[in-house]
């Protein structure tokens, strides 16, 4: 819960933008990883389908 009060804060703060840019430069240096063909993309995939 605490990420949501600290996501609220910053929009209401005008810092939102700022942290979505220091946010694009850690995936700069630090990609995440493809989840497909994870068990929980496997079951999502199933319930999609259905």
């Amino acid at each position: 819960m605490e990420v949501v009060a600290e996501i609220y804060d910053e929009v209401a703060d005008d810092t939102e933008p700022h942290s979505v840019i220091l946010a694009e430069r850690r995936l700069d240096a630090r990609p995440m990883a493809r989840n497909g063909g994870s068990p929980m993309s496997a079951a999502a995939d199933e319930v999609h389908a259905q």
